[in-house]
C-alpha cells in the first residue's frame, strides 16, 4: 500500500486499535474502519494524509506477519481449479443453454 514504515517504538496493533495476536479479519476490519474514518478523499487534510500513511503502514506490517492475503484474495494453487470432470460438466449445461440451431449454423 505504501512506502511508508511504522517508526520504531510504535505498536501497528495501537496504531490500528486492536490486540496483539488478532485475526487477520479482525486487522482488517479495523484497517477498513480507520480508512473510511481518515482517508484523505474523505478528510482533506495534512493530518489525514499522514494518519493514513500510518495507518497503511502498520496494516502492511501485520499482514506480512501472518496471512499474506484474505481468503477472497488468494490465488489458487499451480494446477489447481476446475477438474476436467469440471469442466465437461460445465460444457454440458453450457451447450444445454445455447440453441442447438445456433451451434450447428456456427452462430454461437
Amino acid at each position: 500500500m505504501g512506502d511508508v514504515a511504522v517508526p520504531s517504538g510504535v505498536d501497528p496493533h495501537e496504531v490500528l486499535g486492536i490486540a496483539a495476536g488478532a485475526a487477520p479479519a479482525d486487522v482488517t476490519a479495523a484497517y477498513r474502519r480507520l480508512a473510511k474514518r481518515w482517508h484523505p478523499d474523505h478528510l482533506p487534510s495534512a493530518e489525514a494524509a499522514d494518519r493514513m500513511a500510518l495507518i497503511n503502514a502498520a496494516y502492511d506490517e501485520l499482514r506480512a506477519a501472518g496471512d499474506p492475503a484474505p481468503p477472497s484474495q488468494r490465488r489458487p494453487p499451480p494446477g489447481g481449479g476446475a477438474s476436467e470432470a469440471d469442466a465437461r460438466t460445465f460444457r454440458g449445461r453450457l451447450a444445454a443453454m445455447v440453441p442447438q440451431q445456433a451451434i450447428r449454423c456456427g452462430m454461437a
